[in-house]
């Protein structure tokens, strides 16, 4: 009786009853039969050992027939899923795998931030991306990519590949320990599967007219929902003929000569507009830059006086890149000064426009051109002394060519044209300064380059001053990406000038070794030193001298947390007049020493807008009167917004 209970509960969990497994037909197909199932698996190599193992549990108990029953069709049910699991389609991937500092990009027409801590972040195939803030490595099938700030780039798709174009700037690939260069209208591609061109769906099968088994009825073939479906061949109708192909759709030609031109994927044009406003108010506690009256009169500045100053600055930024190779580029300014003493002498509406276009072409070749004009003024140097009002328009160009992978040589030039509106002004420094040359660079690294150039410099006075001179400038240079830390340019050299008019005993020429030095170095991920410096050749009006040797150097200091940036600077500077000159009954060389510090801090309320405090402290001492002796305090208040 327990045996029988067992047995019947075990039947019934089984779902059969008591009688014996063996009673069952095992199932029995064609070897060509094809079983509904996921993806139209095929079972017939299945067949045979499902039927062994049928016939061999219909000898056994009923016990061990349920447990083989549920193997059997973890068995069958399991593979069929596993074959018809559909293989994942490879996509094109762009990922940022590391970033210094805070990373701010431009992806299409979103704005994305990442900080230490964030999420990871995959390149979307089709987007446009610009690197507006901090060092990017991207990880491409193996490649890594390095990007800076200002670098921009498309990730795209192509025929079954995924493509990284370089719009502006120049990416770094390393590839198997080996770093390369990629410059302006060059490419990186990869082949990925999963974007090639979909395959043509192939024909729905025949029914084949033969008897079937009714254990196993034939699937019938899917007819598209739109046709009715086709009544079963007979013997005494033949089957019905497969359906027409359908047509390709014809392609109708472009209207017009704009549709075509914009239809082409190569031709792209976008336009960028980034407006911005600063609203600055400034207490400047020595508007005419003039020394302290003395009360024994040996010192008589012409009087110190403060005011509070109103700034309205405003303009416009304009990026157009007409292709991959032509960029185009023009910016506006506009400022208004008001000032609460003296405003009539001391007001000013200044302006300034800039133009600039470059080209980055094939085989290493590279030109731009630029123009700026601006209409300024000179501050007033006392309260019944106005502005001097001048414009002054600068254009210059440039033309690169690499020889090899690491040779390169250029030529650039500049035309600048300074006038001033008042006659007196005017006949002193109304001129013309031309400088053109060339020269050789060798490059370290993607972006680090050495240089040594030569340019000839000609002063023209076109008021009839006798101070036309000609010159000659060598030097040597290092420019770009100069460590993992450290940035920017510097040079050192020498200029010669000769004068054209012989005046007296004022000396005709000049020979001074010239610098140019502009580097940051980070210093930790939100700390960041900045160093100028620089020994050049100034035009002079302060007696008989033509010209002052100016000696300076500027150190800052900045920290960032989050939102919150704060700095300090400090600069010192020399002047040196090699012609002696003659005031208040003595005669000396005239030498100035300048120097200056500050403090700043800034605010950043949203992306788009921000504020910020500074103060500086100016000083101004000479070594060869008094008179020339001036000190300033500046604290000034700002609001800014651009996009």
């Amino acid at each position: 009786m327990v045996r029988q209970q067992r047995r019947a509960e075990t039947a019934g969990f089984s779902g059969h009853d008591n009688r014996n497994v063996s009673a069952i037909r095992p199932l029995s197909l064609r070897p060509d039969t094809i079983l509904p199932g996921p993806g139209n698996i095929n079972l017939t190599w299945r067949q045979h050992v499902c039927d062994k193992i049928l016939r061999f549990f219909g000898s056994v108990s009923n016990i061990r027939q349920a447990i083989g029953l549920l193997v059997l069709a973890f068995f069958v049910g399991g593979v069929s899923i596993a074959s018809a699991q559909p293989a994942t389609k490879e996509t094109a991937s762009l990922k940022v795998v590391a970033f210094v500092g805070e990373l701010k990009l431009r992806v299409g027409s979103d704005i994305v931030e990442l900080k230490p801590g964030s999420r990871a972040f995959d390149i979307p195939l089709g987007s446009e991306v610009t690197v507006l803030a901090g060092d990017v490595t991207l990880l491409a099938e193996g490649n890594m990519i390095a990007a800076r700030p200002d670098d921009r780039f498309r990730f795209v798709r192509g025929q079954g590949q995924a493509t990284i174009e370089v719009v502006s700037g120049s990416l770094s690939v390393t590839s198997q320990g080996v770093t390369r260069p990629l410059e302006p209208g060059g490419s990186l591609s990869w082949p990925v599967p999963g974007l090639t061109a979909e395959e043509p769906a192939a024909p729905p099968a025949q029914p084949v007219a033969q008897p079937v088994e009714p254990a196993a009825p034939p699937v019938e073939p899917v007819v598209p929902p739109a046709e009715p479906a086709a009544p079963p061949p007979t013997a005494a109708q033949p089957p019905a003929p497969a359906p027409p192909a359908p047509e390709a759709p014809v392609k109708e030609p472009p209207k017009g000569l704009w549709s075509s031109v914009f239809k082409t994927p190569g031709v792209r044009i976008q336009i960028e507009l980034h407006p911005y406003y600063t609203l600055r108010e400034t207490y400047d506690s020595n508007i005419y830059l003039v020394a302290p009256d003395k009360p024994n009169a040996d010192v008589v500045g012409g009087g110190v006086v403060g005011s509070w100053i109103t700034q309205n600055n405003l303009g416009v930024k304009l990026v157009m890149p007409l292709s991959r190779r032509h960029k185009l580029g023009a910016g506006y300014d506009f400022s208004a000064s008001h000032y609460s003493k003296a405003s009539k002498t001391n007001n000013a509406l200044n302006s300034a426009v800039t133009t600039d276009y470059s080209y980055s072409g094939g085989r290493g070749f590279s030109a731009s051109l630029s123009n700026s004009y601006s209409n300024t003024g000179d501050p007033a140097f006392t309260e019944l002394t106005a502005r001097e009002r001048r414009w002054q328009n600068t254009t210059t160009g440039r033309a690169d060519l690499e020889m090899s992978r690491r040779i390169y040589v250029f030529a650039d030039g500049s035309h600048s044209i300074s006038k001033y509106l008042s006659g007196s002004m005017g006949r002193l420094l109304n001129r013309y300064e031309q400088a053109f040359g060339g020269g050789a660079g060798l490059m370290l690294g993607p972006k680090t380059k050495v240089y040594a150039s030569y340019h000839r410099n000609i002063i023209h006075y076109s008021a009839g001053r006798d101070a036309n001179n000609k010159g000659n400038t060598l030097d040597v240079g290092v420019a770009g990406q100069i460590t993992a830390k450290l940035k920017g340019a510097a040079s050192m050299g020498f200029h010669g000038r000769r004068y054209d008019g012989a005046t007296g005993s004022v000396k005709q020429k000049e020979n001074t070794w010239v610098t140019s030095v502009d580097l940051a170095y980070a210093i930790a991920r939100r700390t960041q030193a900045s160093l100028l410096a620089y020994r050049r050749v100034n035009e002079a009006t302060s007696g008989d001298n033509r010209f002052s040797e100016g000696t300076g150097l500027s150190l800052s200091l900045m920290h960032a947390w989050q939102k919150l940036t704060v700095g300090a600077s400090g600069s010192w500077g020399v002047d040196r007049y090699p012609e002696a000159i003659t005031m208040g009954g003595m005669t000396a060389s005239r030498r100035d020493d300048l120097y200056s510090f500050g403090l700043m801090a800034g605010y950043k309320v949203k992306e788009w807008l921000s504020t910020g405090l500074s103060y500086t402290r100016m000083e101004r001492h000479s070594i060869f009167t008094r008179q020339f002796n001036y000190g300033v305090n500046r604290t000034s208040l700002d609001l800014r917004v651009a996009f």
